[in-house]
């Protein structure tokens, strides 16, 4: 059976409720340093990494898309203090990682709304950050978890983006010679209550 993977019923509670569901840790790999204040970015990335708790992934004779959401560094750079979620992207044989912050997420999920034109699952809010710092450990680590859930659900629906492929390839860095393999797409599936 699968770990279970917060999926807040609303957003404002999501951070609590992914707390009591964090029963499912694994054990943990390297870290990627981060190139600013590497004292800073490395013990902080070396304390939330973990393995996937799932294969979240779209298989077909060729190659497989998989996207995870591994781990998350504490990045100052510039004065500029953030958070960057680092993840592991694997089509067929091919794997690579890359790090974005959640503001890359938010124009990701907006620009992919309007070209694609299908509901699209819920990125997790915002508005906690005028409660809540956002560089705690485990606003990172439940965020983390959500924006898993998240790519789960939009890996799901690569059948029904049209347009909207090219840019999800862009966000998870897919090079452009590996987007002419034959990138297998599943069967429609139903949206979940809490899509947009």
């Amino acid at each position: 059976t699968l770990p279970r993977i917060a999926r807040g019923r609303s957003n404002s509670f999501r951070f609590a409720s992914c707390l009591c569901r964090d029963t499912h840790r694994m054990a943990r790999p390297r870290r990627v340093q981060s190139s600013t204040r590497h004292h800073l970015a490395s013990k902080r990335c070396g304390a939330h990494t973990r393995v996937p708790e799932a294969t979240f992934s779209c298989g077909g004779s060729q190659s497989w898309l998989e996207a995870h959401v591994v781990g998350h560094c504490v990045v100052s750079r510039h004065g500029d203090t953030h958070v960057e979620y680092e993840l592991l992207v694997k089509l067929g044989q091919r794997s690579w990682r890359t790090r974005c912050r959640f503001s890359k997420f938010a124009r990701f999920h907006e620009k992919l709304k309007r070209e694609s034109g299908v509901r699209l699952p819920y990125l997790p809010t915002r508005c906690w950050w005028l409660l809540q710092n956002p560089l705690t450990e485990w606003f990172c680590d439940c965020r983390e978890r959500q924006l898993e859930h998240y790519l789960r659900a939009l890996l799901q629906l690569q059948f029904h983006l049209g347009e909207g492929k090219e840019t999800l390839y862009s966000f998870l860095d897919v090079k452009p010679q590996l987007r002419s393999k034959n990138i297998y797409f599943p069967l429609p599936t139903l949206p979940e209550d809490n899509w947009v």
